[in-house]
């Protein structure tokens, strides 16, 4: 497993939080790591959180409007209804008109976010019908353009990640609009770039350029993992650990008669807060993932 697969913290970063003593090898955290991440996704009600492109049915209501299961929302691409396809509507100062298509309010890329409520305008209705409201949309924890310029030796960016771990590429162009190329080994050439891997044998947190590309500036595109949700993780793969050690064991009589009492409830009233703000409560849209 990997960031891009779903983990949410990396073995680098559960090894520096963890308290030396008792440390588990590494092999142990990676298998904690993607446990525990897969028990926190699935306590959100939410498979994924990185950049995705999804592409959905759902029933017509009769209405003008529908919220995506996915997000925060990034982009929309295509949205049917009764097989006819829709556009955006006008938009003039964040403000929609009445002329025919549909609007969203853009994410303000700061997490939780919130689900996006597609709005349709100027006579525009999901009619109801049985799967006949298709959309495609790429929805996930993004940080979209973030600029820098390539310098010299040793050719390295470390991107800011101002909200969490930096997880997945999603791309890097130069000013112009010119895209990169991703590499995922070697040396880049011109017009290459190697992106980072904070979860690889020899963690590395900067993308890589070319020496003939000093100078140049770039937008990076990169899934990040919010920070708050890493930290969850983190506590939680430290407890489990820990566990092991005293499986089901509620309470322990010392010698000096002193009793430690251990909370066995899985996930605590402050994870639980944490969590909150990310869990979805809407029903899943049959829906494939691209």
């Amino acid at each position: 497993m990997s960031l891009a697969s779903g983990d949410l913290t990396t073995v680098a970063a559960v090894q520096a939080y963890y308290p030396s003593q008792g440390q588990p090898a590494a092999a142990v955290l990676r298998g904690l790591i993607s446990r525990m991440s897969r028990w926190i996704l699935n306590d959100l009600n939410r498979s994924f959180i990185l950049p995705t492109t999804y592409v959905e049915y759902f029933d017509g209501s009769g209405n003008g409007s529908l919220v995506l299961p996915n997000w925060p929302l990034l982009s929309l691409s295509t949205l049917y209804v009764d097989s006819s396809a829709l556009s955006e509507a006008t938009n003039v100062g964040n403000q929609y008109f009445s002329s025919y298509g549909y609007g969203f309010q853009p994410w303000n890329g700061i997490p939780p976010g919130n689900p996006a409520v597609l709005s349709l305008s100027g006579g525009a209705t999901f009619y109801r019908g049985t799967r006949n409201v298709g959309v495609t949309y790429l929805a996930g924890y993004q940080v979209t353009d973030e600029a820098g310029t390539i310098p010299a030796t040793p050719f390295r960016i470390t991107p800011l990640a101002p909200y969490g771990i930096w997880a997945s590429d999603q791309g890097v162009t130069f000013l112009n609009g010119t895209a990169l190329t991703a590499i995922s080994s070697g040396t880049p050439t011109t017009g290459q770039y190697l992106p980072p891997a904070p979860d690889a044998t020899v963690p590395r947190d900067y993308y890589t350029f070319a020496a003939a590309d000093t100078g140049l500036p770039v937008l990076m595109s990169y899934g990040f993992v919010p920070a708050d949700l890493e930290q969850v993780v983190l506590e939680l793969i430290i407890e489990r650990s820990a566990y092991r050690t005293r499986p089901g064991v509620k309470s322990q009589m010392l010698a000096s008669q002193e009793t430690i009492v251990y909370d066995n409830s899985g996930l605590s009233r402050a994870t639980q807060s944490i969590l909150s703000a990310y869990r979805s409560v809407l029903p899943p849209a049959m829906a494939a993932v691209v």
